[in-house]
């Protein structure tokens, strides 16, 4: 989902860089706490898609795939859509154009953000 369907309010946050790092390193507490009722909200920082070598919408179908797996519907997986390995670099100034994989599946220099690629629901 974008991010602006986000309340705050959960029980459980998962907040990870890029994709697979939110099932690598909370697995069992996304895992224990949907199968106790809790509201699990998970945000990515990033699509995973460095350069144009990784396509984040690849990466951004798995990640909601995994954690549909867990329980966690995609209502609940907000990506930020930065580009991936340019974290570090985010301040008050937007970032220069980086090489990655548009939307439209083009390899491209761009500094916009893409928060969802991908549905499972399409």
């Amino acid at each position: 989902s974008a991010l602006g369907t986000f309340t705050g309010s959960a029980d459980v946050l998962v907040l990870a860089p890029h994709p697979d790092d939110e099932v690598l390193m909370a697995a069992g507490v996304i895992d224990r706490a949907v199968k106790q009722g809790q509201r699990v909200e998970v945000v990515l920082m990033t699509n995973g898609d460095f350069t144009c070598k990784r396509d984040g919408r690849v990466r951004q179908l798995e990640t909601l795939t995994a954690l549909a797996k867990l329980g966690v519907d995609e209502a609940h997986v907000h990506f930020l859509g930065y580009p991936d390995g340019h974290l570090h670099e985010l301040t008050a100034e937007p970032l220069p154009p980086v090489e990655r994989i548009s939307p439209a599946g083009e390899c491209v220099r761009s500094n916009e953000t893409w928060p969802l690629l991908v549905s499972r629901e399409r």
